[in-house]
């Protein structure tokens, strides 16, 4: 489920997206599932090491 005002990034084209209205599912982007922006950033900080 996403929270409200929970931030969604597209790991392709680098969209970002706030949930307004929480509910089920996932979001998709460029034809690949959103990763919450906590995720984004741990996997930037793997890479960099």
């Amino acid at each position: 489920m996403n929270a409200m005002n929970q931030l969604f990034h597209c790991n392709v084209c680098g969209q970002e997206v706030r949930v307004v209205r929480p509910g089920p599912g996932a979001l998709y982007c460029c034809g690949e599932a959103m990763v919450p922006v906590e995720e984004a950033d741990e996997d930037k900080s793997e890479e960099s090491e």
